[in-house]
């Protein structure tokens, strides 16, 4: 655990990386592709994945190795929960992560209207009916910062 670095980040893309489906199995090779943070960490966060050079350096100018290694997400949100945790997750295209369905299918909002009969205007009422489920959970990697 801990803020985003270098050595946090190299740790967690490895922690990916190593994991085995079974014991003894092959590693999974699973490369993070976001990197979601809480809108505390959101400059620290993107100092390391846009900055070519080392932002911890004291002097000189040591590569940095995590630059480039994840698109990042900020989500004010997570804020609530810590502003410390962050997280890691797989490309959705090539492995199994958030799995997101709709009721009967249906992607799009439903949406109603009414007429106002005391005032001139418009009422609108939008819902979307969606569930949310993990598929698999060596997709996803939380740093508890």
């Amino acid at each position: 655990a801990g803020a985003p670095n270098i050595t946090t980040m190299s740790a967690a893309k490895a922690a990916m990386r190593i994991q085995k489906e079974a014991a003894g199995g092959p590693a999974l090779n699973i490369t993070p592709k976001y990197m979601i943070v809480p809108a505390a960490l959101e400059l620290v966060a993107a100092q390391y994945l846009t900055s070519t050079v080392d932002p911890s350096a004291n002097k000189g100018h040591a590569a940095n190795p995590v630059s480039g290694m994840a698109e990042l997400i900020v989500d004010g949100r997570l804020d609530a929960a810590s502003t410390a945790s962050w997280y890691m997750a797989a490309d959705p295209n090539a492995f199994d992560t958030i799995e997101v369905a709709f009721l009967d299918g249906n992607d799009s909002p439903y949406l109603e209207t009414q007429n106002g009969w005391t005032t001139d205007g418009v009422e609108m009422k939008v819902r979307i009916d969606a569930g949310v489920a993990p598929l698999d959970y060596r997709t996803l990697y939380k740093n508890a910062g």
